[in-house]
Order: C-alpha cells, then sequence, then structure tokens
C-alpha cells in the first residue's frame, strides 16, 4: 500500500490504507507533527508526494522517511501526458505540480470538458477540455493570503479570524471580511466564465481546497466540491505509473 501526501503551503494532507489526516506544513516542529501522525501506520510499500513547499522543508520530510521508513520518497512532477491528461502548448516547468494533479483527478471523475478551481493560499482557475487538454489557468490571491495583506500593511486594519460576507456591512470587520469574500468570489465568477468559453460543453466544474466551502457559499456557478482532489490525482497518476 502507498503512502500519498499533498503538501501545500498551509497545510500537510495524507492518506493511507484507509486512513487519512492533515497538519500544519509550516509547523515550527514538523518532524514532531510527523511522528505523532504517522506514529501507528504500518510501514507503507511506497511514499509519492505532491509538494509546493520549499526544498527545505521538503528535505525535513524526506529526511524523515528515510529514517523512518528506510525508503526515500517520490516527489512527483508534472508530465507532458499522464492519465488522459495532456498539456502541449502550457510550459510546464513553470507549472504546480498540485494544479496538475488537480486536472488528473478531474479527469478520473468526468470526461466532460472541466473547470477546476481550487482554493488555498492562492486560488487557481484551471481548464481541460473534453478530450483532455489542457487549456490554461489564472492565479488569484486566496481569502487568507488577502486579508493578511491588508490587515499586515494597514495599521488600523484588524485581523481576521472567520469570514462572513456581511452587506451593508457596518463594523471595519465585517467590511474587509465582505469586500475580501464577495471581491475574490467575483473574481472566481469571472475567470470561471472565461474558461467556459475556451472549452466545449457540457462542462463540470470542480472546487477543491481549503477555502472552497466559503467560495461555493458565494459563487454564482453550481461546483462539485471534492477536498481531496489533488490526493486523487496522484493516486491516479501512481497507479498510471506503475
Amino acid at each position: 500500500m502507498n503512502f500519498l501526501a499533498d503538501i501545500g503551503n498551509q497545510f500537510f494532507k495524507w492518506q493511507f490504507n484507509g486512513q487519512s489526516g492533515q497538519f500544519s506544513s509550516t509547523a515550527e516542529d514538523l518532524e514532531g507533527e510527523m511522528d505523532i501522525a504517522f506514529a501507528r501506520l504500518e510501514q507503507p510499500a511506497a511514499c509519492y508526494f505532491s509538494s509546493v513547499v520549499s526544498d527545505v522543508i521538503e528535505n525535513v520530510i524526506a529526511g524523515w522517511v528515510h529514517r523512518n521508513w528506510k525508503m526515500d520518497p517520490v516527489f512527483v512532477k508534472t508530465a507532458q501526458f499522464q492519465c488522459g491528461v495532456t498539456s502541449p502548448g502550457y510550459d510546464l516547468k513553470q507549472l504546480g505540480v498540485d494544479r496538475w494533479l488537480a486536472l488528473v483527478g478531474a479527469r478520473a471523475l468526468t470526461n466532460n470538458s472541466a473547470v477546476v478551481v481550487d482554493c488555498g493560499t492562492a486560488i487557481t482557475v484551471d481548464a481541460l477540455t473534453a478530450a483532455g487538454e489542457f487549456v490554461g489557468g489564472s492565479i488569484l490571491v486566496g481569502f487568507h493570503t488577502a486579508s493578511r495583506a491588508l490587515s499586515d500593511n494597514a495599521f488600523r486594519l484588524p485581523k481576521l479570524d472567520d469570514y462572513q460576507a456581511i452587506v451593508p456591512a457596518l463594523t471595519t470587520k465585517q467590511a474587509l471580511s465582505s469586500g475580501t469574500i464577495l471581491g475574490l468570489a467575483g473574481g472566481i465568477d469571472r475567470l470561471v466564465q472565461e474558461y467556459l468559453d475556451l472549452v466545449e460543453v457540457p462542462v463540470t466544474l470542480f472546487m477543491t481546497g481549503g477555502d472552497a466551502s466559503v467560495a461555493n457559499a458565494h459563487t454564482a456557478f453550481d461546483f462539485e466540491i471534492v477536498p481531496d482532489l489533488v490526493l486523487q490525482g496522484l493516486a491516479r497518476a501512481v497507479d498510471g505509473n506503475s
């Protein structure tokens, strides 16, 4: 049984042998977090990671795997063709592996054209034709990233601990929250429509990422929420290459 992990800028999400979980990928004691999370796991056959974190963090993770499971993890890369998804026109060196694997995961769930929205540190919107060709995609600042940027650079703006789209907003916190949510939801809608115009119908819309529930509540489109879409794509990519 393979151990699979999606290591993002905020969370380390994993699954193995019917078990799954997540913890902070930026934890001060990342090895300690791994000790706790994986203490009761059996020895995996192999470890496959989708990672967008720094080389430093990847080296910490690889060191833990090597010491505890006596193997080197495989950090999966983007490919020109994989599991029915192809990218003839995109420079894959510039494409995050999480975006690529989300498309692979979407291809496993539908033979329609697809638009995939991933709401995390950044919000990505990517499109796939019914033939499996990656059309391209766009990157938008994420909800938490946007609100933190404002509060960090404007002394009198508060830090948000939750998100509510209250209109009319009657406090500064409500104003910041509603502006962030509705502004970015509007950006998602505009980008989704732009990419819908580039692919043939029918189209399936997918949404994933830690802030998917926030975004989905305020966008105009009907998305299929798939929290583990990147991990599904990773599993499919591993099976396809084995």
